[in-house]
């Protein structure tokens, strides 16, 4: 069982860890491996979303291929968690995470983009984008920064499944819906 009461197996996200927690974890597998690991960029996660979309769309809470496309807020959720926000009006069949890759991939390959865990960038967040680097390099800020969380997880309604939706996240939370991407910079 998870943290939080759901099963979980070594295919689901990892959630739960705070954003130094997973600083931590790619600075130790960086070491580990001699290669060079580390979440992505806003820009970066932004560039990877929008370019390998199947489809452009304002997700609403009557489109039943939501629950097909992505583990968002939903019937599953509704039933298990009380929530106040617009969900799906279908069953993706998770209230928290799912394995990963039980979702269809974009265009680029990559699962899991929208839903199943809100993503952790390593920029700071502020209220706009002005100001932020042109080259798509991270926006740093104090060390004890909030962080910007994109994509969405198994909470989130349909409106916030988009590339340019963010929200903060304090650098000590430790929430069940938040997770990494992890890059490995080439060469």
């Amino acid at each position: 069982m998870g943290q939080e009461g759901w099963n979980v197996t070594s295919r689901h996200p990892t959630v739960c860890l705070s954003p130094s927690d997973y600083d931590g974890y790619v600075q130790w597998l960086s070491r580990k491996t001699g290669h060079v690991y580390r979440v992505p960029s806003e820009a970066e996660w932004e560039y990877a979303a929008r370019t390998g979309l199947r489809e452009v769309k304002a997700w609403a809470p009557g489109d039943a291929a939501g629950c097909r496309m992505f583990n968002a807020g939903d019937a599953a959720f509704r039933s298990k968690y009380s929530d106040p926000w617009p969900t799906f009006d279908c069953d993706d069949g998770y209230a928290d995470t799912a394995s990963v890759g039980r979702f269809p991939a974009n265009l680029h390959g990559m699962h899991d983009v929208f839903g199943n865990a809100s993503e952790i960038v390593a920029d700071c967040f502020y209220p706009t984008h002005s100001g932020a680097p042109a080259d798509g390099s991270v926006r740093t800020g104090p060390p004890s920064c909030m962080r910007v969380a994109k994509g969405g997880s198994p909470a989130a309604e349909p409106g916030f499944l988009r590339p340019a939706t963010r929200v903060f996240v304090t650098s000590d939370a430790h929430g069940n819906g938040f997770g990494m991407r992890v890059l490995r910079e080439l060469p």
